[in-house]
């Protein structure tokens, strides 16, 4: 990275995380809630497993796909003219969106689809470690809930290795709905690479927030040891920083993949 590039970084990451910080309201959090968050200052993600119950997940799940496939029977018929950043709306405000090749099918605003996902929308100790992990005030803006499944040359969950935001901080919490394993797109992220260093040292060029594989690759040396991979059962929770390199991994086929996330705003 040249001079410039260098010193350009150097000030957007002082403006985004230094400058003018955010009021924060200290949080008081039980002993469960600081091994969440020393988990994730330590690592940049924690896996919890048993969030929820195997029955929840299934219900949840049931709802999600109930949804998706009544869309599905009828998008050929919508007018692209209408179609917004998160989708088409639908009746109860929630919208419904797809990718290009419908390998991801995605519900904004999902807590309005099913009262267990509200619940997850409004957990007071998921919010409470967040805020303390970035030191921000935090709020949550939806829920999101996908089902990946498999077409050829799918990228997975996020499009492939990204940042959900260049230089900005940021935390979200994500609940697998099925048992997820290494072929049906398990989270996966690179610890340490939310660092002020790395967008320094280790990223290609300035700016840089989307990342293809071969690219990840040359920046850890071809040691693929590096990337963790969170395969588990269905009812795990994840909460992790936005911020570090992260996607979810290509689906591949007969697998299919239900989640949901909640996404926060500083």
């Amino acid at each position: 990275m040249k001079f410039k590039e260098r010193y350009k970084t150097l000030l957007q990451l002082y403006r985004n995380r230094y400058s003018a910080k955010p009021s924060f309201t200290s949080r008081t959090l039980n002993a469960k809630q600081q091994a969440w968050l020393e988990d994730l200052k330590a690592n940049g993600a924690v896996v919890i497993p048993d969030f929820l119950s195997s029955e929840e997940c299934d219900a949840i799940k049931q709802s999600i796909e109930n949804r998706i496939e009544d869309f599905r029977k009828i998008q050929s018929s919508l007018d692209d003219s209408k179609q917004t950043k998160f989708g088409w709306e639908q009746q109860d405000g929630c919208s419904v969106w797809k990718d290009r090749n419908e390998a991801d099918y995605r519900i904004f605003k999902s807590e309005l689809v099913h009262p267990l996902i509200g619940a997850f929308n409004s957990n007071k100790e998921i919010l409470d470690v967040g805020a303390a992990y970035l030191e921000t005030d935090i709020f949550v803006k939806f829920t999101m809930s996908n089902r990946l499944e498999f077409k050829e040359n799918n990228l997975g969950s996020g499009g492939g290795w990204h940042r959900d935001m260049v230089y900005k901080r940021g935390f979200k919490a994500m609940v697998y709905l099925t048992d997820v394993d290494e072929q049906s797109g398990p989270f996966q992220y690179l610890p340490g690479s939310a660092a002020a260093n790395f967008h320094f040292a280790k990223v290609i060029k300035a700016d840089q927030y989307q990342f293809t594989h071969e690219e990840l690759l040359q920046i850890i040396g071809g040691d693929e040891s590096r990337i963790v991979t969170c395969t588990a059962r269905k009812g795990t929770l994840l909460l992790f920083e936005t911020n570090m390199i992260h996607r979810g991994k290509p689906i591949e086929s007969g697998h299919t993949r239900v989640a949901m996330t909640n996404y926060h705003n500083l």
